[in-house]
């Protein structure tokens, strides 16, 4: 310094405000330097402290400024020139750096910086100690450049700790002690905003010890962001919103109420913890999420509070499985892709409910996937079972048809709500116990359930499908029936047991109506012939209804509705009793009855039995009559 003598290396330095400004007249060294103002003037030269630094406001410009020994506290200057700091303490308390700087903290106090710093060109910042190096522990950092954090001592890096800090460009991650890095640490108040560029990346130095945490990020940016760590890293994720796509692999993973709007990857590796995520995470892009450890430590998913899919995810499980949606209601509004044999969805008390408004598909493997509970809420679309699945509780279908090519099946204690016209099964249904039970099945958009009363033993099985179509069996029959359905039957098995039950089957005109129920009996395919299985407890109208069968059934395959009715006249005449409209036999099609200018019929038929068959015509809506024409 040129104002008061030339200091040397044992001196210390006092620059109080409103002194003069201090210029550098080449390279120096010394001892202490304390600044509350005015302006250091490095010129072209480097300044060396060699013990404590400690700068409470004014400014220092020009090249160089290196600080080493005990501390180093930033309280207020602003700083244009380099800086190159290893000291034993470091606080940032306020300030203005407008060029690159590396600080690094070595000791063993605890650096905790009020905050307030503005850094607008890169920072690389280090904590080697045994102590905490903590930033914006009351106000906020502001970062404009590029952030490189390196974790090398016992202690962590805790950055943005107690407000809102601002990050602008590239943040690199780097630990490789137990220190490690994290933000937001505090309980409350503090937030890490990532705009313009921001993201948060693997250093250089990787990332194969320590803890790093990721809590209260809100990224604007879309920027992707992208970790990997190795050992046995302990990556916590909690609280935060990210705007670009993410890829964190680690070998703890931890994830809860956190918000991706890009594309995400997911990934545990490790073989030696169990991880478990509370839940409350919301994905709005394709998610992937994959236990990838050789042995056998779970992930588990969703353990205290639902998770939210809105578009596609895919689970990947070897060896290590993956347990999801263990609470709450976790909604799907996307594909669910499961790759593995190792998902499990029923561990806990949780509900998977698909509720997207396009069509959506579930599977992809061939083992039995289970759940604990199922709604199918769809405001559109289906939903396609790809893969066989065992519910363990409930199955509620409000809105949504769910088809399977595989089999749905409920336990003992499993129960089924909500069926209806919108929503219900196209495929096999299988329940086991022994309760009385309606099946959910339906097809071409009309419910059509198949009831069985309650088998008497909890390990007996059926199963039961509906099909909206003719059968292609024979017409074959008992002579007590007059006419088979043409449109639709069911298929009912029983799998395991020998109780022999009653069958209840059920219509609606939206699909293969019926004209009345006068004469209504239940027909079940005995491989030879359709048996009359009889009428019992008809209930309803030709519209909506149902109709029971008039003795237990012991022979299982294949049900359908019959007509039983004696040979009559049928006369189109309305008003008299088993009066038919003039297109009984066909819908107004080649077959109507002819009439004269006043009404009258001039042709007249009877209803005959299928074995005495003189034509057979379509009548009674999809039913096949056999008539004869009299006169």
């Amino acid at each position: 310094m040129v104002a008061f003598g030339i200091p040397n290396s044992n001196d210390t330095i006092t620059i109080n405000s409103g002194k003069p400004n201090l210029e550098l007249d080449q390279d120096r060294t010394v001892n202490r330097l304390i600044q509350y103002g005015s302006t250091i003037d490095l010129d072209t030269n480097e300044l060396h402290v060699t013990q404590r630094a400690s700068f409470n406001g004014g400014d220092v410009i020009g090249a160089s400024l290196k600080l080493r020994g005990t501390y180093a506290y930033f309280q207020g200057t602003d700083f244009n020139c380099t800086l190159d700091v290893i000291v034993g303490q470091i606080k940032f308390s306020g300030g203005t750096f407008d060029q690159n700087g590396s600080f690094e903290q070595n000791g063993s106090a605890s650096g905790w910086g009020d905050g307030g710093c503005v850094f607008n060109a890169d920072v690389t910042i280090k904590n080697s100690g045994t102590a905490y190096l903590r930033m914006g522990e009351d106000f906020g950092d502001t970062f404009n450049g590029k952030v490189y954090l390196i974790s090398s001592g016992g202690y962590a890096i805790q950055m943005a700790f107690g407000d809102t800090s601002y990050f602008n460009d590239t943040i690199y991650i780097n630990s490789n002690a137990n220190g490690g890095v994290y933000f937001c640490n505090a309980t409350s108040g503090a937030m890490a905003l990532l705009g313009d560029n921001a993201c948060l990346v693997t250093g250089s130095t990787g990332i194969s010890a320590g803890t790093i945490q990721f809590k209260n990020i809100f990224q604007t940016a879309t920027t992707a962001n992208s970790i990997t760590a190795s050992g046995s890293v302990l990556f916590n994720v909690f609280v935060n919103t990210f705007g670009g796509k993410v890829n964190f692999t680690a070998p703890n993973l931890i994830v809860k109420t956190s918000t991706f709007n890009d594309s995400t990857f997911l990934t545990k590796t490790g073989s030696t913890l169990n991880n478990t995520w509370e839940g409350n995470n919301t994905y709005n892009a394709v998610v992937t999420i994959t236990n990838g450890n050789t042995l056998t430590a779970y992930l588990k998913l969703a353990s205290q509070s639902a998770d939210v899919y809105n578009e596609d995810v895919y689970f990947n499980a070897g060896t290590g499985p993956i347990q999801t949606s263990n609470a709450g209601t976790n909604i799907y509004n996307g594909n669910v892709a499961v790759n593995g044999n190792n998902v499990t969805f029923n561990n806990s008390g949780g509900t998977l409910k698909f509720a997207g408004s396009e069509d959506q598909e579930f599977g992809g493997g061939t083992s039995t996937l289970t759940f604990n509970k199922l709604i199918v809420d769809k405001p559109g679309g289906i939903v396609t079972l790809n893969q066989p699945i065992t519910i363990d509780s409930s199955l509620q279908l409000s809105n949504g048809i769910v088809y399977t090519y595989t089999l749905i099946t409920l336990k003992a204690t499993a129960t089924t709500t909500g069926a209806n016209n919108l929503s219900y099964v196209d495929g096999t249904v299988k329940k086991i116990g022994n309760t009385a039970f309606i099946f959910p099945v339906g097809a071409d958009n009309s419910y059509y359930p198949i009831e069985i009363s309650a088998p008497a033993v909890s390990t007996e099985s059926f199963t039961a499908k509906y099909f909206a179509i003719h059968h292609s069996l024979s017409d074959s029959c008992d002579t007590t029936v007059s006419s088979i359905s043409t449109c639709n039957y069911w298929q009912l098995k029983r799998n395991t047991g020998s109780t022999n039950v009653q069958v209840r089957l059920y219509w609606d005109s939206l699909g293969c109506g019926l004209f009345d129920t006068s004469g209504i009996h239940i027909l079940n395919w005995n491989g030879v012939k359709w048996k009359d299985l009889g009428a019992s407890g008809i209930s309803g109208n030709a519209r909506v209804g149902s109709i029971g069968t008039s003795v237990t059934v012991a022979q299982f395959d294949f049900f359908t509705l019959g007509i039983s009715l004696p040979v009559i006249n049928v006369n189109p005449t309305l008003g008299d009793d088993r009066d038919l409209p003039i297109d009984f036999f066909g819908f107004n099609g080649g077959n109507t009855i002819q009439v004269d200018a006043n009404d009258d019929p001039v042709q007249t038929w009877e209803i005959l039995h299928n074995n005495e068959v003189d034509s057979c015509k379509s009548c009674r809506y999809n039913f096949t009559c056999c008539v004869r024409h009299i006169e």
